[in-house]
């Protein structure tokens, strides 16, 4: 069997043979799957917006609200009741737990044969008669459940321009009808986690934390193959996976990984620093690794714990611990671009100036509708690289390089004014 801490990256080109949970064999070539994979002493990842956890509507569009009435998505509001399809018991009144501004981006506005039409990202997922479905993928002549519980049928696809777009999260069944059709709060984690296989074998315990898994059909391949899952982030529930942890002997504990998805879908999850979230992302993120190496044990390691939270803003809504402490930081196009512009200011001093991480942010989503910028703050990995390295997706390098090249800090020659 593999080495569960290989050194370097051409040894994590192989095949094993999982220890645990499936079947056959597991090819761990994906670019995230090495930068995820030596995670030695602990690695807190962020997640923000990235494709798929920024479908977006435009502010016209008309939410249906459980009252019977409708009221544009810009205007809805934090515990607002609108209707929503639940799998088992059909059409149900539940409550909106955030609105989220998403920014400009490009829109598509979608005809239907019934006279119905929706302007939405072209990444955006609808309940079909085959199932949830990207707009990107439904042909037409496609089927929509509408508000009457009928189908509408699709008759023509429209590039229109860019707008300002806007999303709800709706925890209890991750759906509700704009314009009278079915759409849908959809998750990024999946497609990260798409080598779940992967993960199984490196962490000894994984924690699946997310809001819609009982509703959410595309979370069921993580939720069936991990088994620790839990629907909210509460102080009781973090508490008790510290507690788990800590519990264990410290020269057999096992190494953990928690994922926790779509952070402002979830009911008790608060940016504040007092939470028991909080302190985890802090002081307390270390117990998530396994024994340490000793002399007594052979110098032989545990292997280093995980976290990563998803959610689509990373300014305002994560607490403070989780940004000072971070190992990296995922950015996709869905952040809008107030988000990018303060997270270009506060890391650009690690990458070459704020200009520079600006110009690599363009870079990044430039004719890339589902672009995405990666930032190791803390390396990535790769034993021939030193200090931050930034990716385009996962494996296009392009920090430090030439177009991006590493500078130094200048500092000012100015005296310090030691009275005020």
């Amino acid at each position: 069997m593999a080495s569960k801490n290989p050194k370097n990256l051409a040894d994590y080109d192989l095949t094993i043979q999982p220890p645990k949970k499936g079947k056959g064999t597991i090819q761990m070539k994906r670019p995230v799957d090495k930068r995820m994979f030596n995670c030695e002493r602990g690695c807190l990842m962020l997640l923000v917006g990235l494709p798929g956890a920024g479908k977006c509507l435009t502010g016209d569009v008309e939410v249906s609200l459980a009252n019977g009435t409708t009221r544009k998505i810009k205007n809805i509001k934090k515990n607002d009741s609108v209707l929503s399809f639940h799998k088992v018991k059909g059409f149900i009144n539940t409550r909106v737990n955030h609105v989220i501004d998403n920014g400009i981006k490009p829109i598509f506005k979608t005809y239907f044969t019934d006279g119905k039409c929706i302007t939405s990202t072209n990444n955006h997922r609808f309940l079909t008669d085959n199932g949830w479905k990207e707009l990107s993928n439904i042909n037409i002549g496609g089927l929509i459940l509408n508000h009457s519980g009928n189908y509408s049928e699709v008759e023509k696809i429209v590039y229109i321009g860019k707008r300002q777009v806007y999303d709800l999260n709706v925890p209890e069944t991750a759906n509700f009808f704009a314009n009278g059709l079915c759409v849908h709060n959809s998750t990024c984690i999946l497609n990260l986690l798409a080598g779940e296989n992967f993960l199984k074998y490196y962490y000894d315990v994984i924690h699946f934390i997310g809001a819609t898994i009982e509703f959410d059909p595309t979370l069921k391949p993580l939720t069936e193959f991990y088994g620790n899952c839990h629907s909210d982030c509460s102080d009781s529930i973090i508490q008790g996976i510290m507690n788990s942890q800590l519990e264990q002997d410290p020269e057999e504990r096992t190494n953990c990984a928690i994922i926790i998805d779509d952070a402002l879908s979830l009911p008790s999850f608060k940016s504040r620093k007092d939470t028991t979230l909080s302190r985890l992302f802090g002081i307390h993120r270390h117990v998530t690794r396994g024994f340490l190496p000793t002399k007594e044990n052979g110098f032989k390691s545990g292997g280093g714990g995980l976290i990563i939270l998803s959610t689509q803003r990373l300014w305002g809504s994560t607490p403070p611990n989780s940004r000072a402490c971070a190992d990296a930081i995922i950015i996709g196009r869905t952040a809008n671009e107030e988000q990018l512009g303060r997270t270009a200011k506060e890391y650009g001093g690690m990458f070459g100036g704020e200009q520079q991480l600006r110009e690599m942010i363009q870079y990044c989503f430039k004719n890339e509708d589902h672009g995405f910028l990666c930032l190791y703050i803390a390396g990535d990995m790769d034993p021939e690289s030193r200090g931050p390295v930034a990716y385009k997706s996962w494996s296009e390098k392009i920090f430090p390089t030439k177009r991006f090249p590493a500078r130094e800090i200048n500092l000012t020659d100015e005296p310090i004014n030691e009275s005020k």
